[in-house]
């Protein structure tokens, strides 16, 4: 499955009941799934995924096929009986929500990769993958970039540094989910 995105700050695809709902059986079935843009949008998107990850972020989670649209209102009404009927509603946002995440992150990690590797852990974006995953429950993945970032955020800036300290703090709340306290 691939999603056409024009405008990624208000993707139609979010808006519209078919298009939620094939998201949904995408993430269900386990089928491949990508996004594709045009090279402006891309361009656009890479920019705020450098500086302002969390505006995407946002913007992707923001799935409700309750409120999506069809042409015929009478199309809207089933697949929204279908959705109730299986899954539920929840569930289907939920579904679509860790779908559109995964495509973040693994768009995330090829705009880490292009980073010159003495920034890269330092990064902005390297921390917001961290947290990303982190909060999706990937605490093995998210460990070593929280470690690296602590480790080149010292080299570079030392240990007082905020840029330092808030990478410190992310490591220990890392720790502590992962029931390493000590370590934290």
């Amino acid at each position: 499955t691939i999603a056409i995105v024009e405008e990624w700050q208000k993707p139609r695809i979010l808006s519209r009941s078919y298009c939620i709902y094939e998201l949904h059986a995408t993430q269900q079935h386990e089928i491949n799934f990508d996004i594709a843009m045009n090279k402006e949008e891309e361009a656009s998107f890479t920019e705020a995924m450098l500086k302002d990850f969390d505006s995407i972020a946002t913007c992707l989670a923001e799935v409700d096929i309750s409120k999506a649209e069809c042409r015929k209102r009478s199309e809207q009404e089933r697949i929204l009986n279908i959705i109730k009927d299986g899954v539920g509603i929840s569930e289907c946002n939920g579904s679509v929500i860790g779908l559109l995440r995964e495509a973040l992150l693994s768009i995330g990690r090829k705009e880490l990769s292009r980073i010159d590797e003495s920034e890269r852990a330092s990064s902005k974006l390297s921390n917001q993958l961290a947290l990303m995953l982190m909060n999706m429950g990937n605490y093995e993945e998210a460990l070593p970039l929280f470690r690296d970032g602590v480790a080149s955020n010292r080299d570079k800036y030392g240990d007082q540094h905020p840029h330092t300290l808030i990478r410190i703090s992310n490591l220990g709340s890392q720790l502590k989910r992962m029931g390493k306290k000590e370590e934290a």
